[in-house]
This record gives C-alpha cells, structure tokens and sequence, in this order.
C-alpha cells in the first residue's frame, strides 16, 4: 500500500512538470501558459503540505499572470500608436493575431504553423483597418501609394509587438517554472 502512495506522489510531480512544460510551449506560441504554471504551483503546494511552495507562490504566480494578460492586450494597441497608427489597427491587430493563431493550423508546418498565422493575421488585420482609416481621413494630395504604405508600417509595429510579447510570456513562464522548481527543492 505504501509503495502505491509513493507512486501516486511521483506521478503527481510528473504531471507538475509535465503541466509546467506545456505552458512554456503553449507560450511560444504566444498563448498565456503563465495559468498552467499557476495551476502547477497549485497542485504542487497540495502535493508538498505545508512546505513551500505555498499560498504566496501561488498568489504572486496569478498576479504576475495578470498582469502579463494586460500587458499583451496594451502591446498591440502600443506597437501601432507608436508607429501612428490609429487604437481600431490595435484592436485589429489584437483580434487578427487571434484569428490568424487558429488558421495557421492549417500551415502544414507543426507549431510554427500557428505562429506563423498568428503574425500574419495580426499583419492583415491591422494593415486593412489603419488603410480604411487613413484613406477616410485622406487629403486629396496624399498619393495612396504612401497611406499603403503608412498602414503596411503601422501594421509592421503590431507584428513586432506580437514578437515582444512572445518573448515576455516565454521569460515569464520560464522564470516562473525554475522559482516553482527551485521552492520546491529548497521547501
């Protein structure tokens, strides 16, 4: 019986690490594993008792978490205003990179299929809506060759916003999965 109660423990640590890794994954993708390694951080505090990690691994996991939520809905918007673009490009921006995240599983290339979809529509989305956008508030002597060119800049800042915030997420997770792991070797 205790050999099946020790069991039952490592397997809990492997599905720990195993849900740590998939985040670290799923943010690649830019996709917020940041919530898997707050529910890993979770089920290792019920796992280890009353050893670290505790309750405020977990609290400061899920406000670290949140704020990389609103810092990712601030990026896009922030990428475009930066380079003049109008906040309904941020927007689409935001909504394209989404969209775009599900089509790229189509892209016959394995999780860079998403990723791929995922700049790409954030690309489009918003280089249609700043080209509406500038194309009502046009000036007779403003070749649109140039406000073609003005949304593809606009919508080049939301796709290098895109990158940033990967990054942020991978940093993120990463350092997160290394604390949990270092408090629970150290608790």
């Amino acid at each position: 019986m205790e050999y099946l109660q020790t069991a039952g423990i490592w397997m809990g640590w492997i599905l720990i690490w195993l849900i740590c890794a998939v985040g670290l994954l799923l943010s690649c993708l830019s996709i917020s594993g940041t919530w898997l390694v707050v529910l890993a951080a979770i089920l290792a505090a019920l796992l280890s008792g009353p050893g670290a990690p505790g309750v405020w691994t977990v609290v400061i996991f899920a406000v670290l978490s949140v704020s990389i939520e609103i810092i990712e809905v601030l990026a896009g918007s922030w990428g475009v205003k930066r380079r003049g673009g109008s906040s309904k490009a941020g927007f689409a921006a935001f909504a394209g990179g989404i969209a775009g995240l599900f089509a790229g599983t189509f892209i016959p290339v394995p999780l860079a299929g998403s990723l791929i979809g995922m700049l790409g529509g954030s690309f489009i989305f918003a280089y249609v809506v700043e080209r509406k956008v500038l194309l009502k508030e046009k000036e007779i002597v403003q070749p649109v060759a140039d406000l073609s060119n003005k949304a593809a800049d606009v919508a080049f800042g939301a796709v290098i916003a895109r990158i940033f915030m990967i990054f942020i997420k991978i940093a993120a997770t990463l350092g997160m999965t290394i604390s949990l792991a270092v408090r629970v070797l150290t608790g």
